[in-house]
């Protein structure tokens, strides 16, 4: 039988969230997908194709997971997308170096 666990905030209170051990190991790797695959692309400067990424990952994810994962890292800005291609995210302009932008 599964046991759930209330889930916790950082701080340690109860989130009032009640998950199963199964439920939160499932978000932890999830979380860890998703860092790793926005580590791989990022060490892609001429970007990285959709179909290279899922292939190593078919074992752990559907193809609809990975779409939503990618959509997701996509949304939050950690990654570009154009077309198959997946690209590190554009270097925000507080990120040019203060010699450029002095010229």
């Amino acid at each position: 039988m599964e046991q759930s666990q209330k889930s916790r905030t950082r701080s340690g209170r109860s989130s009032g969230i009640t998950v199963t051990k199964a439920e939160r190991n499932a978000l932890i790797a999830g979380k860890r997908i998703a860092i790793a695959v926005a580590a791989v692309v990022a060490d892609c400067a001429e970007g990285a194709s959709a179909s290279l990424l899922f292939a190593p990952l078919q074992p752990w994810l559907t193809l609809s997971e990975f779409n939503s994962l990618m959509s997701a890292l996509v949304r939050r800005g950690h990654l570009r997308r154009q077309g198959d291609m997946f690209f590190p995210p554009e270097p925000a302009l507080d990120d040019e170096p203060l010699a450029e932008a002095a010229e």
